[in-house]
This record gives C-alpha cells, structure tokens and sequence, in this order.
C-alpha cells in the first residue's frame, strides 16, 4: 500500500474542475444592471456557509456529487464531511479513506497531508505507518502545505 500513491500524485492535476457544479456558479449581471453602484452589495455565499443551507447533510450531498467527478477539493471535503457523520465503522473509514487518497491523486496538498497524519498515527483502522505518514508529510511540504512544513521542522 506504500508505492501507489507516488505515481498518481505526479501525474494528477488539482485544477481540473470537470464537473458541472462549478461550471456556472458565477452571477449573470444583465448589462443594463452591470453598474459599480450595485457592485458593493453583491455577496456570493458558499454553499456550506451559516444560514446558506438548512441542513447540514445537503452539504455532504454537493461534496458528492463534485467528488464523484474527479474534482480534489471535494473529494477533500467529502472526506472531512465524512468523519463528522461517522459512527467509526471500517465501512465510513474506507470511504473516508478512498476519498483523500483520490485528492491526495489529484495533488491537494491538504490531503496529503491528512492522510500523512492518518498513516503516521495510525487513525481510522489504519495501520500506524510513519514511512508512509512521512513521505505524505513531504509531497504536502513540497506543496507548502504549512502543517507539514512545521512537522517536518522547516518553520
């Protein structure tokens, strides 16, 4: 379970948005309104930012289905979604689990480093593996991930 990670890592891309949910997220002002006048009171909500949503698990249900199209930063925050609805069961850890490996693919480097930490303390069924929990550390400190650089003890 050490090697596959290396290759796939390489050889992804982390802005390759594919998917459909983040094609048309930007307002269409209409010419006619496009004036600086109304430009101050624009205000583009996240989808899991307070009061956006009504209930939480419609979140879970947008990182999905981002996820299921290859896109990093959602496979990450399914991931993290995940834990917060998991009993713990190796059912959830899996899927919790494949998901970071799937943005760790697509070179999120805060992946990297999660899963670095899940391989070096041995969290979520995970055999406690410090080789692999270092290298992970590594590739997230390549890519200037600050927790990683401080673990690693370059700050």
């Amino acid at each position: 379970m050490s090697s596959w990670l290396v290759p796939e890592v390489i050889h992804g891309s982390r802005y390759d948005y594919k998917s459909e949910i983040f094609r048309n997220t930007s307002p269409q002002i209409p010419p006619e309104e496009n004036s600086n006048d109304d430009i101050t009171d624009f205000k583009l909500d996240p989808p899991s930012s307070p009061g956006n949503l009504k209930e939480p698990k419609e979140d879970l249900k947008l990182f999905k289905a981002a996820a299921d199209e290859g896109v990093p930063d959602a496979q990450l925050s399914y991931a993290v979604e995940l834990i917060k609805f998991s009993n713990g069961d190796s059912k959830s850890n899996e899927l919790i689990l494949h998901h970071l490996v799937q943005a760790t693919s697509g070179r999120n480097e805060t992946a990297m480093y999660k899963l670095g930490d899940i391989f070096y303390n041995g969290k979520l069924g995970v055999k406690e593996n410090k080789e692999m929990g270092i290298e992970l550390y590594k590739l997230a400190a390549m890519m200037n991930h600050p927790g990683a650089m401080e673990f690693l003890g370059f700050y």
